[in-house]
């Protein structure tokens, strides 16, 4: 009875072992085989290395930090790649006072490394406008850029210009292009504003143009001259009467120019009409003072 007893204790030990062994056999190719896997799944496309490089954004234009007139147009031009092949590009645009809106979002569906964006925007209000491009690659690496480009109203610093009587003793012209009063002795083409004032006749400010001289003026009325811009200023002018003289201007009036049939155009405030000035201490007295601006 004890030897059979001890036989089949020594059965149950063998049969223990051998499932003990068939177990960590199994346990053994499970972790061969998930090692397996991680070693494929790690060789994957979309799998990142430290040597993958992250997407690019090279824009064209507009130049970061670029000043532009409010109305006007701004041009975007960029170029997106990767070379793990692009997902998304999108571009979003704040201008002065708003949030952001997007106005680009584009899904890359072929496998292409390179994409090329060009649309034209109208500039918003005054202050500061921003793009920003952000670009996905097939490895989730990704870049942003962000452009800003300030809005201004396209007028340079304004400035003060005057004449005199041009029968008097001094300089009855004004040149508007080099921001200079002119005399008797220097071009007639050079000088924007002659006073056409006639000798011993009261000064009234009234001017007309140099003899050779191609600008040319448009009275406006209401025209807010403070808070106007290069936009306003010019649809002004093509709506107006155009006029190669002014005849007694007052103060307050505003008149725009194009000068000399150029691309630069002025808005030019009457400041004061001094029949009586008397700087010249001659005969023909008087002065006309105006301040102007000039689109940039």
């Amino acid at each position: 009875m004890v030897e059979m007893n001890s036989q089949n204790l020594n059965r149950q030990l063998r049969e223990f072992k051998l499932k003990r062994m068939k177990t960590n056999k199994f346990l053994t190719l499970l972790v061969v085989g998930l090692t397996a896997v991680t070693a494929f799944i790690g060789c994957s496309k979309d799998d990142v290395s430290p040597t993958d490089a992250k997407p690019a954004i090279s824009v064209t234009s507009p130049t970061n930090n670029s000043s532009v007139a409010t109305g006007t147009n701004i041009d975007l031009t960029f170029t997106a790649s990767s070379n793990n092949e692009l997902r998304t590009v999108t571009v979003k645009r704040k201008v002065a006072g708003g949030s952001d809106v997007t106005i680009l979002n584009k899904t890359i569906s072929n496998n292409i490394t390179s994409f090329s964006y060009d649309s034209t925007f109208v500039s918003g209000p005054i202050g500061t406008e921003i793009y920003t491009i952000t670009v996905l690659d097939k490895k989730d690496l990704s870049e942003t850029k962000t452009i800003t480009v300030n809005i201004t109203d396209g007028f340079g610093v304004e400035k003060s210009g005057f004449f005199y009587h041009i029968e008097g003793s001094l300089k009855g012209a004004y040149d508007l292009v080099a921001d200079v009063t002119r005399g008797s002795t220097e071009a007639n083409a050079e000088k924007d504003m002659v006073n056409s004032d006639a000798g011993g006749s009261p000064f009234t400010g009234s001017w007309s143009v140099g003899t050779g001289n191609a600008t040319t003026y448009v009275k406006v009325v209401g025209f807010d001259y403070t808070n106007a811009t290069s936009p306003s200023a010019i649809a002004a002018y093509n709506n107006g009467a155009k006029l190669s003289t002014v005849a007694a201007p007052v103060s307050g009036d505003v008149y725009i120019a194009k000068l000399r049939n150029g691309t630069t155009y002025a808005i030019i405030l009457i400041d004061a009409v001094s029949a009586s000035n008397n700087e010249c201490s001659c005969n023909n007295t008087g002065k006309l003072t105006f301040k102007y601006k000039k689109t940039e």
